[in-house]
């Protein structure tokens, strides 16, 4: 009887540890709600469908080409230059969104075969030794073309129109080319456009060894976004 007495009180202290330690555990615990635990589970797993990416300088290229006759020789002069910033915005929830920012072409830097007329074209032609001078900018307002489901690795054709900036003048310039979406989410965009450089305040100096230059140039440019 004593024996079953005492085995009584043991379970009876423990069901009281038992007890008091369940309110102390659910009182110290912080409330929360369906509401607040949903939104967690939501931030806790967002990714951001928006990706920018960064033109690569190393992969891209800007070329401008015109005629002239240089010492009574027809010439097709070809000028290159790598120095090419910018950033485009790719919405991977809506392909078709692609958002390109400031694109900046540091025009002192255009080479041909000949360094004396590169020179020229730097100090002459783009005055690089004024302020303001060293960059043609291109900022876009409207890229028409882009396909709402894009095929990686297939060319799609692209018209992109902007504002373009040279010796402080801006001038409304589309050019037209194709682009690419690879499966690594590169985007490479190749255009071209026919520029009347007069209409900068561009001006080719007059030398006695140069003659029937073009009015217009062709300025194409490639470019590499990862």
């Amino acid at each position: 009887m004593q024996t079953t007495q005492k085995n009584v009180l043991i379970g009876a202290i423990v069901a009281l540890i038992i007890i008091v330690g369940g309110v102390y555990f659910y009182s110290a615990k912080p409330a929360t709600s369906p509401v607040n635990d949903a939104q967690n589970l939501v931030d806790n797993n967002v990714v951001s469908s928006e990706k920018t990416l960064n033109i690569v300088s190393a992969e891209s290229k800007a070329t401008y080409e015109l005629n002239e006759k240089l010492q009574g020789k027809p010439t097709h002069v070809v000028g290159t230059t790598q120095s090419i910033t910018g950033t485009i915005k790719v919405n991977q929830a809506t392909p078709a969104k692609i958002e390109i920012g400031e694109v900046k072409i540091d025009a002192t830097t255009f080479k041909t075969d000949i360094a004396k007329r590169d020179d020229n074209v730097r100090e002459l032609v783009f005055k690089s030794n004024t302020s303001g001078n060293q960059y043609i900018v291109f900022v876009p307002t409207s890229i028409i073309g882009v396909p709402s489901n894009i095929e990686a690795g297939k060319d799609f054709q692209i018209t992109i129109t902007g504002d373009m900036t040279i010796l402080g003048v801006t001038k409304s310039i589309t050019f037209n080319g194709i682009a690419n979406v690879s499966a690594e989410n590169a985007l490479t965009i190749n255009v071209n456009t026919n520029v009347t450089y007069g209409d900068f305040g561009l001006v080719v100096p007059n030398f006695s060894f140069l003659a029937d230059v073009d009015k217009t140039v062709t300025l194409t440019v490639n470019l590499v976004a990862k």
